[in-house]
């Protein structure tokens, strides 16, 4: 009996630490950036999309919320480090992100980004169907939902 307790509590434990919040890894955030600026840009081929800086964004403890990913092309894209939240935050494709030269509004947003993803990691929140639905999608090479996906 001692046995199947000790066990049950393994697996619960074991099962716990895969389903609640989940960083995401550099490799990952690369190639979910590079297929969503390859999937809204217009008139660029793949062999094109070059990234030319990964900001990361992190909270007090230095760990990483989310990387601003600026590109060659001109553009950006905000995407997040943690699983529980989309992937795509948010994407420009008309000006590169500098930190000297940011809009209030974005700002604010980036704040509220920040807060979110901290709130999710306190309270071990586990990703959505929607939100696993979404990294698959953009951390694949297959062509399934669009032509344009490109593999790292």
């Amino acid at each position: 009996m001692k046995t199947k307790k000790i066990l049950f509590l393994l697996a619960f434990f074991c099962f716990t630490l895969i389903a609640n919040a989940q960083p995401v890894d550099i490799k990952t955030v690369k190639k979910v950036a590079l297929n969503s600026y390859y999937n809204h840009a217009t008139n660029i081929t793949k062999e094109e999309i070059n990234i030319t800086e990964l900001i990361p964004v992190t909270n007090d403890n230095k760990e990483v919320l989310f990387y601003i990913v600026n590109y060659r092309n001109k553009g950006f894209s905000i995407i997040s480090a943690e699983k529980a939240m989309k992937p795509v935050l948010g994407t420009c494709s008309s000006n590169n992100f500098n930190y000297n030269d940011v809009p209030q509004g974005l700002l604010y947003l980036l704040e509220r980004y920040k807060a979110e993803i901290i709130e999710i990691r306190k309270q071990k929140i586990a990703p959505s169907k929607e939100n696993i639905a979404l990294w698959d999608k953009y951390d694949v090479a297959v062509e399934k939902e669009t032509k344009r996906i490109i593999s790292v």
